[in-house]
């Protein structure tokens, strides 16, 4: 069912292509010693459940797509997670894709991720119309230690709740492009669900932790309901436009660039064009 997996030691997967996995498609994880998974120019396309995963081992990505994985019958999650990461994995994505999956596109959990000259698109809901969010960094109960993310000349399009969300943990954008973000028809029926906020910050659920956003020299367009939304933690622009955001078009609410709620910190720097 596994089309990969690999359980200690180092792998190199290099113009490959992994396609119609039963379960997931590259697994890593580690054995008698820690994992380190390389995959280069290489395809990942229609996995099942997730395209690649990594627990507690560290996944390199370079000039790589990851497509169209898709939930399980046997499931009732309805995930199709394109990467997803946790337990103290490390994350790195360069020159790469990660399109048309299912509920999240890239999620990083208790784990750190640093993506560079990436693009994460059209991240669809789940078959329940929630999430479709392009990028998830959280935390889970019991983690031994806060996760993090950097994103640097990432581009975020057509996702659908959210481009970015962050929960109990350290987010860093730089030259981020994030646009048209929209609720999708079947999320409207979902009220948690039906957001299309570029960025979506808020304290952790589980353990309480809060959040840090920075956003410099980054690119919020055409997104739906809020731009820029924090729910306690802090918020900090420098240097971004954001620009057209357009009422949720199913609840017709808001229509704002920033919105802080809560208890918040916010900084916003001299530079930044909200328009």
């Amino acid at each position: 069912e596994l089309a990969v997996l690999l359980e200690g030691g180092s792998l190199h997967f290099d113009r490959s292509v992994v396609r119609d996995a039963l379960r997931f498609g590259l697994v890593a994880a580690p054995g008698a010693g820690a994992a380190e998974l390389i995959v280069t120019d290489s395809l990942v396309d229609r996995a099942t459940r997730v395209g690649v995963f990594a627990q507690a081992a560290t996944v390199r990505l370079a000039r790589t797509v990851v497509r169209d994985t898709q939930p399980s019958d046997e499931d009732t999650s309805g995930i199709g997670y394109g990467v997803n990461v946790q337990s103290g994995a490390q994350l790195f994505i360069e020159d790469s894709v990660v399109e048309r999956n299912i509920a999240i596109g890239v999620r990083v959990n208790a784990s750190h991720a640093q993506l560079d000259r990436t693009t994460i698109a059209d991240t669809f809901p789940d078959p329940e119309g929630a999430r479709g969010v392009g990028i998830e960094v959280g935390d889970i109960e019991g983690a031994a230690e806060m996760g993090s993310a950097s994103l640097r000349d990432v581009v975020l399009v057509r996702n659908a709740d959210a481009a970015v969300r962050a929960f109990g943990t350290v987010v860093e954008l730089e030259r981020v492009v994030a646009r048209d973000t929209a609720p999708r028809a079947e999320a409207a029926q979902e009220e948690a669900s039906a957001f299309g906020n570029a960025v979506d910050a808020f304290p952790s659920p589980f353990t309480e932790t809060t959040v840090a956003v920075s956003a410099t020299d980054s690119l919020f367009e055409r997104n739906a309901e809020v731009g820029l939304l924090l729910r306690g933690g802090s918020l900090t622009v420098s240097g971004c436009h954001v620009r057209d955001t357009s009422p949720n078009p199913y609840s017709g609410l808001f229509g704002e660039g920033i919105v802080a709620q809560g208890s918040t910190a916010l900084s916003l720097a001299a530079t930044l064009a909200v328009e």
